[in-house]
């Protein structure tokens, strides 16, 4: 993953927080220590490359609507559904061993 520094720590958190389920720009802005900062939070959101493995889909407005997602609402929406499918469990765990696999990359570097 290449990105600035604020990016990955962002997409880091992401990880955290986003394998969870649905989270706000501003409770993510809190999770990397920039309380107030949801803009420039939905900036390096926007940045994410990679946007099914860093759950950026899961980010909301604090009022729990979608947001300007980088591949439109629609794609959001049927990520967001899809994600909460029964037989999705499993993805759950897949998605939060990718998280620790990036968390161990970025401690590594």
């Amino acid at each position: 993953m290449k990105g600035t520094n604020f990016q990955l720590k962002v997409w880091q958190a992401l990880l955290e927080l986003g394998c969870a389920g649905p989270t706000t720009y501003a409770a993510l802005a809190r999770a990397v220590g920039l309380a107030g900062g949801a803009r420039a939070v939905g900036q390096a959101v926007g940045a994410n490359p990679v946007a099914w493995l860093i759950p950026c889909h899961n980010v909301l407005r604090k009022d729990g609507a979608l947001g300007g997602y980088h591949w439109g609402q629609d794609r959001q929406r049927a990520m967001l559904a899809w994600q909460e499918l029964p037989w999705q469990s499993r993805g759950r765990r897949r998605e939060r061993r990718v998280a620790a696999a990036f968390q161990s990359q970025q401690h590594a570097t």
